[in-house]
């Protein structure tokens, strides 16, 4: 392992880097990364890294899922566009309906809902169209020259694959006294064979 100005960088086969992605995770867990503001940053890393016993096109899978714009709230409630839009319909119909018997906070409130319902559809529709054009921009021009990266506030990663069996992972800890907290827990576990490159 190769300690960098730009990271901690590992030539090898995929057991190795497979091992690496692992090391960093386990460095910045004992650095107490998970109980801060990077928790779910660590998070994600961990779920983007080189795992044993899977093929390299999965981590081009999870690189361009989470290079994606991220779901919505009502994607997230697993509410789709068509039943939101049907949603602002009946309460927009509500809200006239109050409005004729002259009950105008109910109305006003049927008539916040129905926008609610409303912007909540468009907003879905719009990351469905935006996902699908990002992930077809990664697909066939991103990856074509980086196919295998990670990039979030904790980390950025990079992978490349440098022959049949050969491979290089390199990954840099943003923010300093995480880097170097992470630098001597790697340099301890690797002790006599690291190199540290100014």
């Amino acid at each position: 392992m190769n300690v960098r100005v730009s990271g901690f960088r590992r030539e090898g086969s995929w057991s190795d880097i497979v091992e690496h992605a692992h090391q960093i995770s386990r460095a910045l867990i004992r650095a107490r990364v998970h109980e801060g503001p990077y928790e779910g940053a660590l998070e994600e890393y961990d779920r983007w890294r080189p795992r044993k016993g899977e093929v390299v096109d999965e981590l081009e899978d999870r690189t361009i899922e989470q290079a994606s714009i991220t779901k919505g709230e009502g994607e997230e409630n697993g509410v789709g566009v068509r039943e939101d839009l049907a949603d602002a319909g009946r309460k927009l119909g509500g809200a006239a309906g109050q409005a004729k018997e002259k009950d105008a906070s109910e109305a006003l409130r049927k008539l916040g809902a129905s926008a609610k319902h409303a912007s909540r559809a468009a907003d879905t529709a719009s990351r469905r169209a935006m996902r699908s054009l990002e992930e077809g921009l990664y697909r066939h021009v991103m990856t074509r020259i980086s196919p295998y990266y990670f990039d979030n506030a904790l980390v950025s990663a990079n992978l490349e694959q440098l022959g049949s069996d050969r491979f290089m992972l390199e990954v840099n800890v943003k923010e300093d006294d995480l880097k170097d907290a992470v630098t001597k827990d790697l340099q301890a576990e690797h002790a006599g064979e690291d190199t540290v490159d100014a």
